[in-house]
């Protein structure tokens, strides 16, 4: 009831801080990765989620954007404070909700629109995922360990985002300067 919809609209608050360019200072949005975070471990609800998915995949894309692969202080700070949130946990919160578990079927009146369904929740996980891909070899072993593979090989049986899903396997398997064998 009124719990939901006050999350709603705070996440969704919260979502457009992370959309808006130019985008607010690292600084003063980082902190709230710890409860976007909470609340996609949390939440069912698919609008919740959705808002929440959003504002992770934004930040993640606002911090590559202040960085290139060249520079010497390059760090993907977004996924490290990401990391630090507890890597088990969210990745396997955004494993889950790629495979549509734990997703409620609650839609508000009159807002069940293609971009409020169960699917394209998942597909907003699996971008989150995407970009967690393009991180350290660290990030991508984290990101492989969480099971996500045999989601995407559902998904991709499925017929689900073929094109995002092969964009982010080949990030997965791609070798960086530095990788060792093991």
């Amino acid at each position: 009831g009124k719990h939901v919809e006050k999350q709603r609209t705070a996440i969704w608050a919260l979502a457009n801080l992370c959309r808006d360019r130019p985008a607010p200072a690292w600084d003063a949005i980082s902190p709230s990765i710890p409860v976007i975070v909470d609340i996609l471990r949390i939440s069912t609800d698919r609008e919740v989620l959705i808002a929440a998915l959003s504002a992770l995949s934004c930040l993640i894309e606002l911090v590559k954007e202040g960085y290139t692969e060249a520079d010497d202080a390059y760090q993907n700070v977004a996924i490290q404070a990401l990391n630090n949130t507890g890597i088990i946990v969210t990745y396997g919160r955004l494993v889950e909700i790629m495979q549509g578990n734990r997703i409620s079927a609650y839609v508000a009146l009159g807002n069940d629109d293609k971009d409020k369904t169960p699917r394209f929740c998942m597909y907003m996980a699996s971008k989150v995922i995407g970009y967690i891909a393009t991180g350290s070899s660290e990030d991508r072993w984290h990101v492989i360990a969480s099971g996500v593979m045999g989601v995407f090989h559902m998904l991709l049986e499925q017929g689900h985002f073929e094109q995002h899903l092969c964009w982010t396997m080949g990030n997965l398997v791609v070798r960086l300067p530095g990788d060792v064998d093991a």
